[in-house]
């Protein structure tokens, strides 16, 4: 059985027998680049650390000899160990309905996290996830009162570029009169 995952990990692991031998060997276009023998616990679970890779599509066969047979699994994978792409902006604008944070796309992104900070005294960022846009909206923000703003490009497997910290300060409450009948 065979199937092919994007992964940032460039290990291998499976189940086979308990405490049996696993030989693991890993092939770069077709060609044997590493070879690894293991033997898997008593729960039958092994795990084969390949370091030192570079990105790139890769295929691992694990193959297990019992007595007189010989059974083997072939996975592939696509490593990915680098970040996606950096930003080349960052905006915050207050509107009317609150903070628009923009932003340009990130190169091999595929979703970000905006991390706010409300008041100059928190130490807590409240985190938000955004698809398939490069905008979000902080509604229900306080008058007069610091936002810190932090943006990460996340890629499908987890590698993650993000933003230095941006400010701003939102607009004070300007007072006023309400004119109108009440009635009891």
């Amino acid at each position: 059985n065979s199937k092919e995952e994007y992964t940032k990990d460039s290990s291998v692991s499976g189940t086979t027998n308990p405490n049996g031998t696993v030989n693991v060997t890993l092939f770069k276009d077709e060609v044997q680049i590493a070879s690894k023998s293991v033997t898997a616990n008593d729960k039958g679970n092994f795990n084969v650390n390949f370091d030192g890779l570079a990105d790139g599509a890769y295929k691992a066969t694990a193959t297990v000899k019992a007595s007189n047979t010989e059974k083997s699994a072939t996975v592939q994978f696509n490593l990915d160990t680098t970040p996606p792409g950096e930003f080349t902006s960052v905006e915050l604008k207050e509107t009317e309905t609150g903070i628009n944070v923009t932003w340009s796309p990130v190169k091999d992104a595929v979703n970000y996290q905006v991390l706010v900070k409300e008041g100059k005294d928190s130490d807590r960022y409240k985190s938000y996830l955004v698809e398939d846009k490069t905008s979000y909206l902080i509604e229900n923000v306080a008058y007069d009162t610091a936002y810190e703003v932090i943006v990460i490009a996340l890629d499908r497997v987890g590698n993650k570029v993000q933003t230095e910290a941006k400010s701003i300060q939102t607009k004070p409450f300007i007072g006023g009169t309400v004119k109108g009948i009440v009635s009891n």
